[in-house]
């Protein structure tokens, strides 16, 4: 059995990052706006504006998304909002001295985006949200992760999500809003609020006794049709993919060592070490338990070998596509596996004699050639000494 956490909250996070028509321009813009600044001579231009504007600062760069690598998002906008004058003043070089009417075009657009109060107001929003994903996501790509602890960081970033829901809409203004403004204001921007839309209504029938109320403060449609509905998404899907995983954890934390401690004695030494499970598995297998404590052995041999993450399997065949480069296209099946597992365990301390002796032993022509040379070495070593 493998559970994929770590998938489980990526796959979350990009249906938060999809909830709305709102989310999804923004992050197409962002997109379009790192390929746009990756060639050669704007990313000079971008450079040389960082070093005219954070002067003792080392230069950044945008990254890009990636498919498998979800906190590259928080990265990316972590970046561009630490650069953003850079950024705005490249883009406003590119139009104003640039003669492909394309890359005008596009640089005009971007400019247009990135002066909106909206696409600053989402990229404070989203990063709201990844400040509290990203450490959950980094904690879970660690391979000697603990499943349990893992269960409880979801629970911990879903009460706080939780938190973020259920903040009044004053809160809100107060918070995301007042710090979108300040930031707007510091970089000069067009747009210092969101822009109010005349809403229509609609003509009551006769007979009607109710009537048509339109929200017709564009802060609070905001709220409503973007900040809540991002927030409801993720909370949904992180309990639709957890909610499985949460209740067999729970059986598994009956075993924990701090649950088998005697808890009779208040008094106890706090600085007495803490048993780990991976040593009382240990000492179940040392001491010849097994037979003594069958499901015992059984449950704790699947605490310590389920994988809460698919990290390791993930591992593997990036190293597989290191390995078996262009050159190496026609290697066996069998060499391919053993240097598999000298490239994903090199931590695996290998002593060099054993290896030798072992590579020698494989044919009797290696056993000759290595008895040759042992004697070559002999002989020369007993006339250097004569």
């Amino acid at each position: 059995m493998k559970i994929k956490v770590h998938i489980a909250l990526n796959l979350a996070v990009v249906d938060c990052c999809e909830a709305t028509e709102c989310a999804q321009d923004f992050f197409g813009t962002i997109s379009s706006l790192v390929t746009f600044l990756g060639a050669r001579k704007r990313t000079a231009t971008y450079v040389e504006f960082q070093k005219q504007l954070y002067k003792n600062q080392r230069i950044r760069r945008l990254k890009s998304f990636s498919a498998t690598r979800w906190t590259y998002h928080d990265r990316s906008l972590e970046v561009i909002q630490m650069t953003y004058k850079s950024i705005i003043l490249t883009l406003k070089k590119i139009s104003l001295e640039e003669t492909d009417k394309k890359n005008r075009h596009f640089a005009n657009s971007f400019l247009k985006q990135l002066n909106s109060f909206k696409f600053v107001l989402t990229m404070h929003m989203m990063r709201n949200i990844f400040s509290i994903t990203t450490p959950l996501s980094n904690y879970l790509q660690n391979p000697a992760i603990d499943f349990i602890q893992a269960i409880h960081l979801i629970k911990v970033t879903r009460q706080q999500i939780q938190d973020l829901r259920a903040m009044k809409t004053e809160s809100v203004y107060e918070n995301l809003f007042t710090e979108t403004k300040l930031f707007c204001e510091a970089q000069d921007l067009e747009e210092h609020d969101l822009a109010e839309v005349r809403t229509s209504h609609k003509k009551r029938m006769s007979g009607e006794i109710s009537s048509d109320e339109r929200i017709t403060s564009a802060n609070y449609r905001y709220v409503c049709e973007v900040y809540r509905c991002s927030l409801d998404v993720i909370l949904s899907k992180l309990d639709d993919r957890f909610s499985g995983s949460e209740n067999i954890f729970k059986e598994f934390s009956l075993l924990l060592p701090e649950r088998l401690d005697d808890q009779n004695d208040t008094d106890s030494d706090d600085s007495e070490e803490t048993i780990h499970v991976t040593a009382i598995y240990s000492a179940l297998c040392k001491m010849g338990m097994v037979s003594a404590f069958p499901n015992l052995f059984m449950a704790y041999k699947g605490i310590c070998t389920l994988l809460p993450i698919s990290e390791t399997a993930e591992r593997c065949f990036s190293k597989l596509k290191l390995i078996k480069t262009k050159l190496r296209s026609t290697v066996g099946e069998k060499r391919l596996d053993n240097l598999m597992l000298i490239s994903c365990n090199p931590d695996i301390e290998v002593s060099i004699e054993d290896a030798i002796n072992k590579f020698a032993s494989t044919s009797s022509v290696l056993q000759k050639a290595f008895m040759f040379v042992i004697s070559s070495c002999l002989l020369g070593y007993l006339e250097f000494g004569t």
